[in-house]
């Protein structure tokens, strides 16, 4: 068996144990998970095949669209917003801090300068959380 994050975003992660040797596919179909054309599964922040086998400790997330341009209020002011220049980095889901220069990855909670791409600092889980669930 072994361990991985499995969730909608935005919306709710949690902790799943698989065995090894499962595929994305099979993840999917165990978990009842229809997708329409709006939705794309996303591995480590990756599009991947339905053959593609996990490994531990990846996040498999079901991404939901995010309509239009969102600010959220939490641990700094973050916007997020749909189409972006730098859309590929650090994940193709990610914020911008408008009181400091910082890039939050809303997969991971990882906080990025933007200039050098070096880690700054983690945001706490909690505030994904909020930030994740303020984009429905």
């Amino acid at each position: 068996m072994i361990s991985i994050f499995f969730g909608y975003l935005p919306g709710n992660v949690k902790t799943l144990m698989v065995k090894d040797g499962t595929t994305l596919g099979e993840l999917l179909s165990d978990k009842n998970v229809c997708l329409d054309n709006a939705f794309e599964v996303r591995v480590a922040g990756q599009k991947k095949h339905n053959n593609y086998v996990l490994q531990p400790g990846e996040s498999v997330l079901i991404v939901a669209p995010i309509l239009g341009e969102r600010t959220i209020k939490r641990n700094g002011v973050w916007r997020i917003h749909k189409y972006d220049l730098d859309t590929n980095w650090p994940s193709d889901l990610h914020g911008h801090n408008q009181n400091d220069s910082e890039v939050l990855d809303l997969y991971t909670g990882d906080i990025f300068n933007p200039r050098t791409h070096t880690f700054v600092r983690k945001l706490p889980k909690s505030d994904l959380e909020y930030i994740r669930a303020q984009l429905l």
